[in-house]
């Protein structure tokens, strides 16, 4: 079994979208990222399922990136698990059909709204921007894979600039 199996397997509830928020929505990419990220760190899993589905179908590549990189930014270690399946399942985004693709979007952002939050893995983040060590564990860790990155990212004892690189690592955020 896989890290994921229990987290998909579990019975995820089904997430439509309204038809009357749809309408409402602008068209423009920003600003549908814009409420995109700001439903989903406000726990409105109507608005960020809507949003979601409607920037899918114009950007799916776009959507692929940038789910993760909100998982990360707002749910972060709140929720660990959620983190690594929205980034595995959003990766498979760009390959779908039209039709998973947005069945895949909108049960990530409708999970990631439900998730509990925490924005400290976005304080890490800044920490490694600052951090002298950072660029050495980039490079000792650039030359390894995603299960080495996982590894280094959940072992307690590890330093804290190294696990959070490999964060930055897992989610295909520049180091």
């Amino acid at each position: 079994g896989s890290l994921f199996d229990e987290f998909q397997e579990s019975d995820p509830q089904s997430y439509c979208t309204n038809p009357k928020i749809v309408a409402a929505l602008p068209r423009d990419r920003w600003l549908l990222t814009s409420l995109l990220q700001k439903a989903v760190r406000r726990g409105r899993t109507d608005y960020a399922v809507a949003a979601a589905d409607s920037l899918v179908l114009a950007e799916p590549d776009y959507v692929a990136a940038r789910l993760p990189i909100i998982a990360y930014e707002d749910v972060g270690v709140a929720d660990l698990t959620c983190l690594l399946w929205t980034k595995q399942a959003a990766a498979t985004i760009p390959v779908q059909t039209q039709t998973e693709r947005r069945k895949i979007a909108t049960a990530i952002a409708g999970r990631l709204a439900d998730a509990l939050k925490s924005r400290t893995a976005c304080d890490i983040l800044c920490l490694t921007n600052c951090s002298p060590e950072a660029t050495q564990y980039a490079d000792d860790l650039v030359r390894l894979g995603l299960t080495d990155w996982i590894d280094a990212a959940t072992t307690s004892t590890q330093p804290l600039i190294k696990r959070a690189v490999a964060w930055r690592f897992i989610l295909g955020l520049a180091a």
